[in-house]
């Protein structure tokens, strides 16, 4: 993935690497493919001074614990995806207006929801992923 300006903490780790991974499984996946390798190349690599205090946290972290967690997803064509797609395009754009309780069906599309709806409405929600609901901080 070559990025022409990419920040460190949210559009690299947050966002962008996250995306472009969850992407190339999800195709390797529906093709019946091992999943390769991933490169990101950003030509220019920034934060914002706004948030050098929290980068010098992250940066001094010398030992951690790397949790995963599987979901167990429904979706197995990119035809069913486009669906929950639309579907979760649709309760984000309701966000704002009222609250709305929205199921997937899929445990990986309820935590996406769940994400936006929390960044949204600054609501606590409590997520599938158990390791969400360790690092997103919540009120």
């Amino acid at each position: 993935m070559y990025m022409r300006s990419n920040d460190i903490l949210w559009g690299a780790s947050a966002v962008n690497i996250f995306n472009f991974t969850f992407i190339q499984e999800y195709i390797a996946t529906i093709l019946g493919l091992e999943v390769g390798d991933y490169y990101h190349i950003a030509n220019n690599f920034h934060y914002y001074t706004d948030k050098k205090e929290c980068i010098e946290k992250v940066a001094a972290v010398r030992d951690f614990n790397d949790e995963s967690f599987d979901y167990k997803t429904n979706y197995m064509s990119l035809i069913d995806f486009d669906k929950q797609i639309k579907r979760l395009e649709y309760a984000e754009s309701k966000i704002s207006f009222s609250e709305i309780d929205i199921d997937f069906n899929d445990d990986f599309f309820n935590d996406w929801y769940k994400v936006l709806y929390h960044r949204i409405t600054k609501n606590k929600v409590d997520f599938i992923n158990p390791i969400l609901n360790k690092i997103i901080i919540q009120n």
